[in-house]
């Protein structure tokens, strides 16, 4: 087998689709000019598992800034669990396929593989391909074998969805909510916000699971000598226990959570008018999962083999952050200079000389005596630092009683 370099792997196994298929995967080791050659089973449209029982080994290699090529010896391929080979065949069923961009360099069987980028069929005349043993001198001679159907060119759709809205809903919207909160104090723009950024997690992370099943991500602690059910049991991806998915599982039910701690606080609230400790909670769990989602993203391109990406989420997260804190500091001066202008109206100081409250400094905006000012009983009054002024005492029987100055 040969394949361009800048491609992590290439394949060819044999029937007319994954399922049940023997493949024969290489790619390049962790030492130059070496190639590593993995037997593999696909039991279905996902990443192909090593097989043991078949021993496929090198007898040359080479690998360079262009290509890479390995020449090599398989034993015990004749039949395998799922299917067999008829060496007697002249249409022998074949497929193809080539890993993404990147590098594997891994002496082991069992690297972890990406999805391919483009796969297909073809088929293979055994019986002229059938000769002596050792290494063919011509590589590139294609005499009994015929590729009838186009190449199929493919996409990890399912990755670029999870990742990318995952990272909008955690380094975006989730901050940009509690921007809301302050510009706005409108509790409505901030519910819209996170339950939108809410809902985009829990189905990124649904599409995560379902990725999930389609991989292996073999733990570095397997070895050779592994029992077959340990070595299972180290598969991460499927397993749930890498790093990546048990924080992204633990992220989704705090979401959980904080949704519930955010709706029963609102309605205390509605009916009280005090906060409750479930505001504080609420605060503090919202910054942790913040937190924790900035945290995750960089372990989830490790996890998925696309390490080069996180640099450049790296510097997008930090001018995010930036951007963020300058609306909310912008935010905040707007409103505390409306909290200044509300408590210097005629109608403020107005009614702060008819309860004896202190009148502003001198030169501040003039006392108005013609503005009328209603007390209704329950309704509380600004002040300038925020909070509220203590209701007056009622006068008389009657719960309404308009002051005339």
């Amino acid at each position: 087998m040969a394949g361009p370099r800048d491609l992590s792997w290439m394949a060819v196994g044999f029937g007319n689709e994954m399922k049940g298929s023997l493949m024969l995967v290489a790619y390049p080791g962790s030492t130059p000019n070496n190639v590593t050659l993995s037997p593999r089973i696909a039991t279905g449209h996902v990443e192909p598992s090593f097989n043991q029982s078949i021993i496929a080994s090198v007898l040359n290699s080479s690998s360079d800034d262009q290509a890479y090529q390995v020449n090599g010896l398989c034993r015990n391929c004749r039949t395998w669990n799922g299917g067999s080979l008829d060496i007697k065949s002249t249409s022998q069923s074949m497929i193809y396929a080539f890993g993404p961009g990147g590098t594997v360099k891994d002496d082991r069987g069992w690297a972890s593989l990406g999805r391919h980028v483009q796969y297909g069929l073809f088929e293979m005349d055994l019986v002229r391909a059938t000769g002596s043993g050792g290494i063919p001198t011509e590589i590139s001679n294609t005499a009994g074998a015929s590729d009838n159907v186009a190449p199929h060119r493919d996409r990890n759709w399912a990755l670029s969805f999870h990742s990318a809205l995952m990272i909008f809903s955690f380094v975006v919207l989730y901050p940009l909510g509690t921007v809301y909160l302050k510009m706005f104090a409108r509790i409505r723009w901030h519910w819209v916000n996170q339950s939108c950024a809410s809902a985009f997690i829990i189905l990124s992370a649904a599409v995560g699971v379902y990725m999930s099943t389609m991989y292996n991500k073999a733990s570095d602690t397997i070895t050779l000598n592994m029992a077959p059910k340990a070595k299972a049991n180290s598969t991460q991806s499927k397993r749930f226990n890498s790093a990546h998915q048990v924080i992204g599982i633990i992220l989704v039910f705090l979401i959980f959570i904080q949704i519930a701690l955010g709706s029963f606080h609102h309605r205390i609230f509605k009916k009280t008018q005090h906060t409750t400790p479930m505001a504080l909670i609420h605060r503090i769990l919202g910054l942790l999962i913040i937190i924790l989602g900035y945290i995750n993203s960089p372990l989830g391109f490790t996890f998925s083999t696309h390490t080069h990406r996180i640099l450049p989420y790296t510097i997008i997260a930090l001018l995010t952050i930036i951007a963020l804190l300058a609306l909310r500091f912008f935010s905040s001066w707007c409103s505390s200079s409306r909290r200044r202008k509300a408590a210097h109206t005629p109608a403020a100081q107005n009614f702060r000389s008819a309860y004896g409250y202190p009148a502003p400094p001198p030169g501040e905006s003039g006392y108005r005596s013609d503005i009328p000012l209603e007390y209704r009983e329950g309704v509380p009054h600004q002040q300038p630092q925020g909070g509220f002024y203590p209701p007056p005492p009622p006068q008389g029987n009657n719960p309404t009683t308009r002051l005339g100055f």
